[in-house]
């Protein structure tokens, strides 16, 4: 099994402390840059007034910074399409859930991950290989903005025992921005209904 060493500063010795891992698992990079992107995404297509930011305190020490959209907190992340060519058969992973961290009460536990519920919905940003943070849609042959809602994402995992999805074309078409969106709207009219009577 391939090994990769990992680094830490240990602040009590003065030093680096090394940790061999043996789980190697591709990141889906930053929300802070798939927040941006995502956010520049909705800015271009006249969502400007609708969004905003909500902080969730995970634990006493950490508080964790959302995108909202008509005021639902949306978790981002990039995903990158493994095929040389945008076909039915290329696939793109996308890990769930986050390791080594803390679970509360009402979240979801699979194996060492935990798939936070305070986003209800995911914003998974599909780019081809040749994408670098930085870039702009207009660099890129495609660029696909997915809103998947948390219930499928447990679904998918509770079915395949598997602690990421694979994103195929059908999946891409499934939860298109523009295919989903009313979903999140009618959603957010029910809300708002319940919170005025």
């Amino acid at each position: 099994m391939a090994k990769i060493t990992d680094f830490k500063l240990d602040f009590s010795a003065g030093g680096k402390e090394t940790e061999e891992s043996l789980d190697i698992k591709v990141s889906n990079f930053k929300s802070g840059e798939s927040d941006a992107f995502f956010r520049e995404f909705l800015m271009e297509n006249g969502y400007s007034k609708d969004i905003g930011f909500k902080d969730v305190r995970i634990s006493e020490k950490l508080t964790v910074r959302y995108i909202t959209l008509f005021g639902y907190p949306i978790k981002t992340h990039f995903a990158i399409w493994r095929a040389e060519k945008d076909t039915k058969r290329g696939k793109a992973v996308y890990w769930i859930g986050d390791r080594n961290i803390i679970a509360r009460k009402e979240d979801y536990v699979v194996d060492n991950r935990v798939i936070r519920v305070d986003a209800l919905w995911h914003c998974v940003i599909v780019v081809p290989k040749t994408f670098k943070v930085g870039m702009s849609k207009k660099e890129l042959k495609f660029v696909d903005i997915l809103l998947i809602p948390i219930n499928d994402l447990i679904h998918a995992v509770e079915t395949s025992k598997q602690l990421y999805i694979e994103i195929r074309k059908e999946h891409r078409e499934k939860y298109l921005f523009t295919n989903q969106i009313d979903n999140l709207i009618r959603g957010e009219q029910c809300l708002r209904q319940s919170q005025d009577e």
